[in-house]
């Protein structure tokens, strides 16, 4: 018997999200579209004439971000009803509005960055000190002036708008192929069973007991991205060149200086991370050794690499099981955090399980004073937990920046919020293994945390290793394939596997399967959270006085000041590679506390 996908419509309403402080209504939804579309009619109002005197600049300032405001809601209201079945066509049309509006206010607002820039900052300073009501926006504008060599003429930004439209399309259109196009096929589960194989339930397969059926979810995975790798290559490839073009027109060095440069960090951090992880690969095979090690096999496949470690350990987390062990777990952060997780809960921010056409992907997403949502594909595992866990830490810090700040300093940089999340999941692995009797859930969790760090350490700076050298081939102008993005991926993997890993025809693919290279230079920002959030978890489990109250202030910094300014307000330096290492010895540390558990 083949085991289907349910229906959204055939999940209960407690195990699914409510969006109601978004829009309790698509009516509601539909009056603030037109709102912006009305909105959109007064820009002339402003063209020549934003910087002309302090109060112009102010008036401006409130009705450009007011509109921002919203449009930014119905954005991602209609994602996130999209995202809950791609097959619905109601909110496949709704999207396609959201394009639609997103490209003309793209277009009709690329003349701002050009007209501002094109008066003297001191002229703005004077302006900040002359108006008091304009001094809530002096960061904003320090940090738009920042771009000032960067930005070009109102013709050119509106060519750089269409780019990134094209750029968008990419994007979505790999959704699309990942999702909706790829088949494939089925597998037979432990127990004989016929399972459909998806992008949504293919880690729990992944992660099986039965080597079998490992090898036949890893091969029918990477088959069924074989089978498009010359549609997705052409696809990718067609975005590296879009994001070439825009740095070379917008006058960066390179494309990865474009996307370090809104969190005003250098290359050299980025460089660094990659540096010490190559230069600590050794860490990685010592990991791998002991997988072989564990699981009692001659040779250590690729499809191996995530196999439970803990045989005799088969222990199922209801999904209220989850929120128990979350809220007791992360009680260590306090009562003012403890609080919010409540409200998650009680107040259903969170999307459960996997239906069909929903988005494979777990995430979390917000809008401004809003109840941030979570999307889950919950398995009843502990990975699950963690996942969940993850995911209410970027929840949390939303809700903290959102109620701390005005809209334009409320979203914090992407840069920092995984530590958050990171945060939640070594506390969560902590908690478990110091309040568990059984020697197989304290080496299953133990396992669980020694992959929180090879993916998103390790992981995800073969991801950064990837990007780096395809983007530089892109802003060169050197060729690029179908084959040469295959061979490229397919060293890394051979090099990060330390030669313990048998090299698998299929893995070459595997750069395929990764959402996040569609978010240029994203990846790296994983292993750059890991290490805050090691950090931090340190300080708060040897009882540190002072962590809790950084951290909660921290939280609620959102983007008032530059990321690296707010990591000094925990007290770290990501300049300073020590950081880095710390972070590599207590990965080491940790594999060598499985192993003594393990031998005991």
């Amino acid at each position: 018997m083949i085991v289907k996908e349910k229906l959204r419509s055939e999940i209960d309403n407690k195990y699914k999200w409510n969006l109601n402080t978004m829009y309790n209504s698509d009516e509601a939804w539909e009056s603030d579209y037109e709102y912006i579309k009305n909105k959109l009619t007064l820009v002339d109002n402003y063209k020549n004439n934003i910087t002309s005197s302090s109060d112009t600049l102010l008036e401006f300032l409130k009705y450009y971000l007011d509109l921002d405001r919203i449009y930014v809601r119905l954005y991602v209201y209609t994602h996130l009803r999209y995202y809950e079945d791609v097959t619905n066509e109601k909110y496949n049309e709704m999207k396609n509005k959201i394009e639609i509006i997103t490209k003309e206010i793209n277009t009709t607002f690329s003349f701002v960055d050009s007209e501002l820039l094109k008066t003297d900052y001191s002229i703005i300073k004077k302006y900040v000190e002359e108006k008091e009501e304009l001094k809530e926006y002096e960061f904003y504008l320090e940090k738009t002036y920042r771009y000032q060599e960067h930005t070009l003429n109102e013709n050119e930004e509106k060519m750089i708008a269409y780019l990134n439209d094209l750029n968008n399309r990419f994007k979505r259109t790999y959704q699309v192929m990942k999702n909706s196009e790829i088949k494939f096929g089925t597998i037979k589960d432990e127990n004989g069973k016929k399972i459909i194989l998806t992008n949504g339930n293919v880690s729990k397969y992944l992660m099986s007991n039965d080597r079998s059926v490992r090898k036949d979810a890893y091969t029918k995975l990477y088959k069924g991205f074989e089978k498009l790798n010359g549609t997705i290559s052409s696809n990718f490839i067609g975005h590296l060149n879009v994001d070439s073009m825009i740095s070379k027109e917008k006058k960066y060095h390179t494309t990865l200086d474009r996307y370090l440069f809104p969190d005003k960090i250098n290359d050299t951090i980025y460089n660094n991370l990659i540096s010490v992880v190559n230069d600590n690969l050794d860490s990685l095979k010592k990991y791998y050794k002991l997988i072989k090690k564990v699981l009692g096999v001659n040779t250590l496949q690729a499809y191996d690499t995530s196999a439970p470690l803990s045989k005799n350990y088969e222990k199922e987390f209801s999904y209220e099981t989850a929120e128990k062990i979350i809220l007791d777990g992360l009680n260590i952060l306090g009562k003012e955090y403890n609080e919010i997780l409540q409200k998650a809960f009680q107040e259903r921010w969170i999307d459960v399980y996997s239906n069909k056409g929903k988005l494979d992907s777990i995430y979390s997403w917000s809008t401004y004073k809003c109840n941030p949502v979570v999307s889950l594909n919950y398995k009843n595992n502990f990975d699950s937990v963690s996942a969940l866990a993850h995911e209410l830490g970027h929840a949390v810090h939303s809700y903290l920046a959102d109620r701390n700040n005005p809209y334009h300093y409320a979203d914090y940089k992407i840069i920092i919020a995984e530590v958050a999340s990171l945060t939640n999941e070594i506390l969560l692995s902590q908690y478990m293994i110091e309040n568990s009797d059984s020697k197989d859930e304290k080496l299953s969790i133990l396992n669980n945390l020694i992959n929180l760090y090879s993916a998103n350490f390790f992981g995800s700076l073969k991801g950064a290793e990837f990007e780096r050298i395809v983007h530089e081939k892109s802003d060169n102008n050197e060729p690029l394939t179908k084959d040469i993005l295959n061979n490229i991926y397919n060293e890394l993997m051979n090099k990060y596997s330390s030669g313990i890993v048998k090299e698998h025809k299929l893995q070459k693919y595997g750069w395929s399967r990764i959402n996040h290279f569609y978010s240029s230079f994203y990846y790296y920002k994983y292993a750059f959270g890991i290490c805050c959030a090691t950090f931090v978890a340190n300080k708060i489990l040897t009882g540190d006085k002072d962590i809790l109250d950084k951290y909660i202030n921290f939280l609620k910094l959102g983007d008032s000041i530059y990321p690296i300014d707010a990591l000094k307000v925990l007290g770290i330096d990501m300049n300073d590679k020590k950081i880095l290492e710390e972070t590599i010895k207590f990965f080491d540390s940790k594999v060598l506390e499985f192993e003594n558990i393990y031998n005991s």
